[in-house]
């Protein structure tokens, strides 16, 4: 909900839209530049990794090129999206969290 009101998350792509007020994600920077995405679902005291995506200097470089208001889809290759976001937005969120302002 919080990404969504900083206007980063665009859409949960079906069929993980449904537990989207459950989600969690968390941002980790790799070596080479590379970021990794965990989102966790968080029920009571438990949470469950259902997805982990690796951002690599090359999607990153795409994400710093877009237009303002270009959406991008983030998922694993080969597989249908797991989200869209607004990648002005995320390359703006991911600055803020090297940081420590997020």
């Amino acid at each position: 909900a919080k990404l969504k009101k900083m206007k980063v998350l665009v859409e949960v792509c079906p069929p993980h839209s449904a537990m989207q007020k459950m989600m969690e994600m968390t941002f980790k920077k790799l070596d080479a530049q590379a970021v990794e995405i965990t989102v966790c679902i968080a029920q009571g005291g438990n949470k469950n990794v259902i997805k982990t995506m690796t951002l690599d200097p090359a999607k990153l470089n795409q994400l710093r090129a877009a237009k303002s208001d270009e959406i991008a889809e983030f998922g694993q290759p080969g597989e249908p999206p797991f989200m869209t976001c607004n990648a002005s937005n995320f390359v703006s969120l991911l600055t803020k969290i090297e940081k420590g302002k997020a």
